[in-house]
């Protein structure tokens, strides 16, 4: 999660109860130092039942 430097959340339905529980989760990864993020509401993803898709941008470094 230290690498990361951008998350985009797509959500079915999106509500307040939804967006509570992924803050939640949010900040159990990242902790008090997120990366920075867009919420994007959806009517429908790749198949029936799936709520959320996290797309992540993250940096690899290279340790010599």
């Amino acid at each position: 999660a230290d690498n990361d430097v951008k998350i985009t959340l797509l959500i079915v339905d999106h509500d307040a109860e939804k967006l509570a529980y992924l803050v939640e989760k949010r900040q159990a990864v990242f902790g008090d130092n997120p990366p920075a993020s867009t919420l994007i509401p959806v009517p429908a993803l790749y198949a029936p039942g799936v709520l959320f898709e996290i797309d992540a941008v993250a940096v690899a470094t290279s340790e010599n």
